[in-house]
């Protein structure tokens, strides 16, 4: 309320004909009723996002200032042709992205694309699940570089699993566009992204082939003796959820099985 009072006061200070005051969090209905009764605009975040959908870099600082993503629905009741185009093109964004990734090519020149690719499908698949979607992250140190890390929401078992049980409230993401199956040497660097102490230690790796039976060793010891949990996906995989969750299948739940077949399968 003292940010509403400050707006009116300064509109009044400057004769202008709009106040507006723009706010981070949602708009509560007091606070919308006080408005009115000032003469003052307010912006709240969905109505920040609103503004910025066709500004594709401001909404991408936005997700990124704010460390959410913008509202999966956006109110388009004075453009119902492009809603229902939306909804129509909605259906086989998995599938669209799914030939997109497929045709990437493994190896060095195509890393950049596969990178690209990997965050599309994520966002995709996991929009609901992860936020914030912090590209190419460098560590304190300047050491280390993450290509993806998101903060964990809890909407689903998987990851309220990871954020409670797990205690890691961030996951980092790694894209490997190797030829070959990824190797234990990258496992060890993956492992050394995670720290327990800054509430990240969950990582998943998307890969061409998988990792090789050595570097699967490598894993279960990261979670054995640290508790770091290095999960592995490949192309095929992330394809089949993307086409799935066109159909209505919830990628969390095949994450979910991963998750848990592996915690069971787990030596001494």
């Amino acid at each position: 309320m003292r940010a509403l009072r400050r707006t009116k006061t300064i509109k009044s200070l400057l004769k202008a004909k709009r106040g507006l005051l723009v706010i981070s969090c949602r708009l509560n209905p007091q606070l919308e009723a006080a408005a009115k009764n000032e003469d003052i605009e307010v912006w709240d975040s969905d109505r920040l996002f609103q503004e910025a959908t066709a500004f594709p870099s401001l909404l991408l600082k936005f997700e990124q200032l704010f460390e959410v993503s913008a509202p999966v629905t956006i109110s388009t009741e004075n453009q119902p042709q492009v809603e229902n185009f939306q909804n129509t093109s909605e259906q086989a964004k998995g599938q669209t992205l799914s030939e997109s990734f497929l045709a990437i090519q493994p190896g060095r020149e195509g890393s950049r694309d596969f990178e690209g690719a990997c965050i599309n499908a994520l966002k995709y698949l996991f929009e609901k699940d992860l936020h914030g979607w912090h590209e190419q992250c460098e560590t304190e140190d300047g050491l280390h570089r993450r290509d993806l890390v998101c903060r964990i929401l809890p909407n689903s078992e998987v990851w309220r699993l990871i954020l409670s049980d797990l205690s890691s409230r961030y996951v980092v993401f790694e894209f490997k566009n190797y030829g070959a199956a990824i190797t234990q040497s990258e496992i060890i660097t993956t492992e050394k992204y995670l720290y327990p102490s800054a509430l990240r230690k969950v990582a998943i790796i998307i890969s061409p082939h998988g990792c090789s039976q050595s570097s699967i060793r490598v894993i279960q010891g990261a979670m054995r003796e640290h508790g770091k949990l290095i999960l592995t996906l490949t192309v095929k995989e992330i394809s089949d959820l993307l086409v799935g969750k066109d159909c209505g299948t919830d990628p969390n739940t095949y994450l979910f099985e991963q998750v848990d077949n592996f915690l069971m399968g787990l030596g001494r």
